[in-house]
């Protein structure tokens, strides 16, 4: 119907068209510009008569723009015709199609079978290999006619939908507004470019309706040969197939006669080399190099076929999986993620090729390829000076000839060269063959890494969606006859005597090892009881307090893994032959696979228990509390064996591979575990339990114990998570979780272990420290009691116990303590990384929830008609997933994290092995701590769209804002920058601020803290330090002087006090002899003749010491040399009296004292005296 409506359409502008031109027009005047032509069918010619038209009259401006328009109206017609040609083709197509139908239908009832290439008659091996290639381009031809026709389906059911919705309706819609522009008149425009106009109209009209013709037959041609697509498809896989099979044939004849041609070589080289051996000419080198070559020939023609092998069945698997994820992506678009589509993803994850394999063949390949680009260069410079072979030839004539005997005949030349040209011809052969494994290889090594790549996008594709499908439907009434179906296979006697008939039958094909592993497990129960009865003495003795010695620990984890070994051991030997035996049963199968999965799980579970026994590792070696763990060991007790019940039941249902069982019974066994373990967890780790009470102690106020009660809930709500998930019919989805977090428990428990034992080797390396170093005071002793002589010494104790008081890990050195901290964490993160790096994936899932948009800057290369091509920024809308949240969280806390610990832990594994002071180390980590918080918040902003071109005005105006409200806190955060960078004060320095004397102790973004001699905090702002006056005592050298006053009487030597001051002060050790000490005689005082003696230290830490200690020296070497030091005197003059003074002598020491304790004050004067000296005491 819209091909005749085309039609006729066409018709009546053809008619319209007819009766324009024959309208009688009037003649032009001379000199004017021509009118608009009227154009009744628009054709290529007709416009090329148009444009050559006289437009002399018009601008340059219009004429290019006429010229434009015919130019564009010929490029229509250019797509007119295409459309044309197009069509007529579609239309044979149509024509065709039944035709090619049953040709189709024929061929596939005509078996199709391989024939084996004829070869030519003496055909050599270049000759075949390169029928090979050709072969091999024919198969790589019809494989991707393959592809395409796989792929038709979905490129036609796409391209139906955009011609129907999109381009169709486009195309009328452009020729409806054509016929309206056509019939507006054409304005005050110049003649000339309205004609040039309506010729484009016409032009584009004329090529949109011959589009709408090319969709609508398209269309046609379609419907006609949608039945014959899968019959192509099946026609073009049979090709493949024969092709394959053919190729196969075909390489297998190529590696016959190479092996065969190989063989002729080396028996003839052998014969060659044995008839020159005997003749004894000379030649015996050449021919016994000759060998060597087709020796090598012959072993690299067994890697060639092993390696071309390796290649065709790695094509053949790569083939295959590709065509298996293009079948699984064409199913999914199609059904969508339904519960058939989750089996099927399951299934496929299972039977992907394991990658670890052809990683480790790819790395151990690199050393062969380099070692044959070696060996090709070697051979081609051999191959290089056997170029002249007459020369050569003559050469080694001559160097025969001088290694005989006179009497003995030289070879001739002619044997000569014949031996070099077939050792050039071994060598070209030889080259080649080398270069053709050179190829091999590295085809083979491109195509594991195309196998690889597509097998992780496949993966991570299925990874994906698998968690998110339903992989059952809702437990219901139905599922429990379906259980009472899979307990009763599993109860019954027959099924168990199967299991015991595999295990006996395996014995018998393998008594030996069955013999070996029964006495290795007698051995291990055997000494049960002896190990434990060890475990007491061990633990008492690395509990007691004078205990440095870790062996005890060593033996304590030893006897602790002998006593877990014998049931893990019966368990995985079970599992092990009973899936490794060739005739076992699908029962015992599956019995195996379920005793191996509850094996890993007992491993770690009753690990736990036997740590937590008593006087066991983790109580007597590690320090936990006794109460607590026995309390868990009892729980362990009745939980392991009811645990590991049902997920023996769950997981050899699962092995059975009865999804009606597996999704009843099975999963009733997983709810039932994940209840158990959410009341085992209520009951052992509530926050007010003894067992967390413990824990809590070792680190008070850490995030564990202030978000106890959300880690309690946490911890309780993933079992019961799991067990809904399950019941709803997520069953697959729980499984996985729940395999995870069990290995997830192991890495932590190995974690615990792991850092308590470090943690308690560092105790007691410390504890034998200490003990070294009381060992050596009590030698020191020894020898000085020795040296004094009889026996007043101190005395000497034979046998010496360091009974140090209970050394907390708190007070282990702290820094070692925080890196072993950081080497546990990183490896526990590491193995959490292994075991979680398979789920990622599925959290792209979360991209398809939509929370909000944003706008997003981007720049992209765009093509212009006048500057060709130019950048331009485009915005465009971005959704904000729920991905997105959750990174920008998980981005938030690890800066957090980052921020906190990575500074402390650079400067402990960096900073304190370079040559950096105290003060440039906290600027270091102050500021990297500083670029960490700056990058995670860019991050985080960028994760959720608020780029810097819309958060620059909000920046610029907060700032504003900010700069008058908070200007000091601004100023003190910059002037905080400018400590750390131009460092006027660094951390440790002394310091003198206004009356403050102290030390800086932290630098932080507002304020700097200083502690002074009173051990009190000063919090002063950072803008102080760098506007304000301060004293810096150790800025550029912490050298500082010392200034004694020692006054000494007026009767004193003064050249003998000013050299025993310089004496005293050259035996001080701490005082510095350049410069060297002075003591200066000042002046003289009212009661004294002042000195001043003036020294250096080096720094400042004993300074209060060595004050004291020349002080305290300078009062004893004076007193001892008769000098006098003088004391303030003072002289009474007394001017009147009224009765005369009583004059007293001192009474003797008993009676010096009044009846109040105080001394009596006895003064001696004449009456007519006028001047009393003042007592010393006064």
């Amino acid at each position: 119907m819209r091909t005749l409506c085309s039609v006729v359409m066409l018709f009546v502008s053809g008619m319209v068209g007819t009766l324009q031109a024959q309208t009688p027009t009037a003649p032009m005047p001379p000199g004017t510009t021509p009118a608009a032509t009227p154009i009744e069918e628009i054709t290529a010619e007709k416009i090329e008569s148009l444009q050559a038209q006289d437009v002399s009259g018009l601008d340059d401006a219009t004429k290019g723009k006429v010229n434009e328009l015919y130019t564009q109206a010929l490029q229509e017609l250019e797509r007119a015709k295409t459309s044309a040609t197009q069509t007529s083709q579609y239309a044979e197509t149509v024509k065709n199609a039944a035709q090619e139908l049953q040709t189709a239908k024929r061929n596939l009832s005509v078996p199709m079978e391989a024939k084996p290439t004829e070869l030519p008659t003496g055909a050599t091996l270049s000759t075949m290999e390169s029928l090979l290639s050709k072969k091999e381009a024919e198969l790589a031809a019809a494989k991707e006619e393959r592809t395409l026709l796989e792929a038709e389906p979905a490129r036609r059911s796409g391209r139906q939908l955009e011609i129907k919705n999109k381009l169709l309706p486009a195309a009328q819609t452009q020729l409806t507004e054509i016929e309206q522009a056509l019939k507006t008149p054409g304005g005050e425009e110049a003649p000339a470019l309205i004609q040039a106009r309506r010729a484009l109209l016409l032009a584009r009209r004329k090529a949109l309706m011959a589009q709408v013709q090319e969709f609508e037959q398209e269309l046609l041609a379609y419907e006609a040969t949608n039945e014959g697509i899968p019959l192509n498809r099946d026609l073009t896989a049979r090709k493949v197939a024969r092709l394959t099979e053919e190729l196969t044939q075909l390489r297998e004849a190529v590696n016959e006669r190479r092996t065969s041609d190989i063989n002729n070589q080396l028996q003839a080289a052998k014969q060659r080399f044995d008839q020159l051996s005997a003749e004894e000419n000379g030649l015996e080198s050449l021919a016994d190099k000759n060998l060597d070559l087709a020796t090598d020939r012959a072993e690299l023609a067994a890697k060639m076929k092993a390696t071309s092998t390796r290649l065709q069945d790695t094509q053949k698997e790569f083939s295959d999986i590709k065509s298996q994820f293009e079948r699984t992506l064409e199913k999914v678009d199609v059904v969508g993620l339904t519960n058939a589509i989750g089996l099927l993803l399951r299934t496929q994850r299972k039977n992907l090729p394991p990658l670890w394999e052809y990683r480790q063949d790819h790395r151990a390949r690199q050393p062969t390829i380099r070692e044959i680009q070696l060996e090709l260069l070697e051979l081609d410079m051999l191959r290089a000076e056997l170029a002249d072979l007459e020369q050569m030839s003559t050469e080694l004539r001559a160097e025969i000839r001088a290694g005989q005997e006179e009497d003995e005949p030289p070879p001739s030349i002619a044997e000569v060269k014949e031996l070099l040209e077939t050792q050039r011809e071994y060598l070209d052969l030889l080259i080649a063959d080398y270069q053709s494994y050179f190829e091999d290889l590295v085809e083979l090594d491109n195509t594991e890494d195309q196998l690889i790549t597509l097998t992780e996008e496949y993966q991570a594709y299925i990874d994906q969606r698998v968690l998110w499908i339903r992989s059952s439907g809702e437990i219901g009434t139905e599922d429990v006859s379906y259980a009472r179906q899979a307990f009763g296979y599993l109860t019954t006697p027959e099924h168990w005597a199967t299991v015991l008939r595999d295990l006996i039958g395996d014995f018998y094909n393998n008594p030996l090892i069955w013999i070996l592993i029964a006495m290795a497990i007698g051995v291990l129960i055997y000494f049960q009881r002896n190990a434990r009865r060890q475990l007491k003495p061990l633990g008492d003795q690395a509990s007691a307090r004078g205990c440095y010695i870790f062996k005890p620990t060593l033996q304590a984890l030893a006897l602790t893994s002998f006593i877990l070994l014998p049931w893990p051991v019966i368990l995985a030997w079970i599992s092990w032959r009973l899936t490794s035996y060739p005739a076992s049963h699908d029962f015992s199968r599956a019995v195996g696979v379920g005793l191996g999965n509850v094996t890993a799980i007992f491993i770690i579970a009753e690990g736990l228990r036997q740590c937590c026994r008593r006087h066991g590792l983790a109580i007597s070696h590690l320090g936990w509390s006794p109460r607590s763990l026995e309390k868990l060991w009892r729980a362990l007790r009745w939980l392991i064996p009811a645990m590991l019940f049902f997920v023996f039941i769950g997981e050899t249902l699962q092995a059975i591979g009865n999804e009606r069982w597996n999704e009843s019974l099975g999963r009733t066994a997983f709810v039932i575990t994940m209840l158990i373990l959410a009341g085992s967890i209520s009951w052992l780790l509530r926050p007010n339990g003894s067992l967390m009470q413990e824990i809590y102690s070792y680190r008070r106020g850490s995030w564990l114990e202030r978000f106890r009660y959300i880690t309690f809930g946490i911890l309780i709500l993933i079992p019961i998570a799991l067990a809904i998930l399950a019941c709803v019919g997520y069953y697959y989805t729980a499984r996985q979780l729940m395999s995870r977090l069990v290995a997830t428990g192991g890495v932590i428990g190995v974690t615990f272990l792991v850092g308590g034992l470090l943690m308690r080797w560092v105790l007691l390396r410390r504890r034998q420290l200490a003990y070294q170093q009381a060992k050596a005071r009590i030698i020191a002793a020894r020898e000085e009691a020795a040296r004094g002589g009889g026996e007043g010494g101190p005395p000497v104790m034979e046998n010496v116990v360091i009974e140090d008081k209970l050394i907390d890990l708190s007070a282990v050195n702290a820094q070692t303590q925080s890196l072993l901290r950081g080497i546990v964490a990183f490896a526990a993160i590491l193995g959490l990384w292994m075991i979680w790096f398979d789920m990622l994936p599925a959290l792209g899932m979360l991209d398809r929830w939509e929370l909000w948009y944003t706008t997003v800057e981007l720049t992209e290369a765009v093509t212009t008609e006048e500057n060709g091509v130019e950048l331009r920024s485009i915005s465009r809308p971005t959704a904000i997933t729920m991905s997105d949240l959750l990174l920008s969280i998980l981005v938030a806390v690890a800066t957090y994290l980052a921020s906190a610990n990575l500074p402390g832990f650079l400067e402990m594994t960096l900073l304190q092995r370079l040559p950096f002071d105290t003060g440039l180390r906290y600027a270091i980590t102050t500021l990297c701590r500083y670029a960490i918080v700056l990058i995670g918040v860019v991050a985080v902003a960028s994760i959720l769209g608020m780029d810097w071109s819309k958060l620059q005005w909000l920046v610029a105006a907060l700032g504003v804002g900010l700069g008058f409200g908070l200007q000091e806190i601004f100023a003190n955060f910059a002037s905080g920058l400018v400590l750390l960078f131009e460092r006027p004060i660094r951390v440790g320095d002394i310091i003198t601020v206004d009356d403050t004397t102290g030390i800086v102790a932290r630098i932080r973004i507002r304020a700097t803290t200083i502690i002074n001699w009173d051990r009190k905090e000063l919090i002063i702002p950072n803008k102080e330090l760098v506007t304000g006056r301060l004293l810096n005592w150790t800025l550029t050298d912490k050298t500082n002087r010392i200034v004694i006053e020692v006054g000494v009487s007026y009767g004193a030597d003064v050249r003998r006090a000013q050299a025993l001051l310089l004496e005293i002060a050259a035996n001080q050790p701490e005082i510095m002899k350049d410069p060297a000490p002075i003591a200066t005689f000042e002046g003289f005082k009212d009661s004294t003749l002042q000195f001043i003696l003036r020294c250096y230290l080096p720094e400042l830490d004993n300074r209060l010491r060595v004050i004291h200690e020349l002080h305290q020296t300078i009062l004893e070497r004076f007193r001892a040399e008769g000098i006098e030091i003088a004391f303030p005197q003072m002289d009474l003059h007394v001017r009147s009296i009224e009765r005369p003074l009583e004059i007293r002598r001192p009474s003797p020491p008993n009676a010096s004292e009044n009846s109040n304790g105080q001394p009596h004050e006895d003064l001696t004067a004449s009456q007519d005296s006028s001047e009393v000296p003042s007592n010393p005491s006064s």
